[in-house]
């Protein structure tokens, strides 16, 4: 039996993965006097308290070239993980 294994379906499937955890996460460490974070849909929103907000779209459709996805999630995973430091140095000061 040959089976082709796609290296990058592995690598999009394991990063969706973390960012899942990650938003699930951050939806545990909502806080109405600090950061209220949900998800809607494919999409996580952050509200700061007295600071702004802001949204994030989780996940690229399979329309998008896989290298492509691969990147948007590592950012999306770097950017929710930075969140997430930044919400627990503020819970541990």
């Amino acid at each position: 039996m040959n089976i082709q294994v796609n290296t990058d379906l592995i690598e999009i499937a394991r990063l969706e993965s973390l960012v899942n955890q990650v938003a699930n996460e951050l939806v545990e460490l909502s806080d109405p006097n600090d950061t209220i974070t949900e998800i809607q849909g494919n999409s996580i929103q952050m509200i700061y308290a007295g600071r702004g907000s802001e949204q994030i779209e989780l996940f690229l459709s399979d329309k998008y070239r896989n290298k492509t996805r691969i990147a948007y999630q590592s950012d999306v995973l770097s950017r929710l993980t930075e969140i997430k430091n930044y919400i627990l140095e503020g819970l541990a000061a």
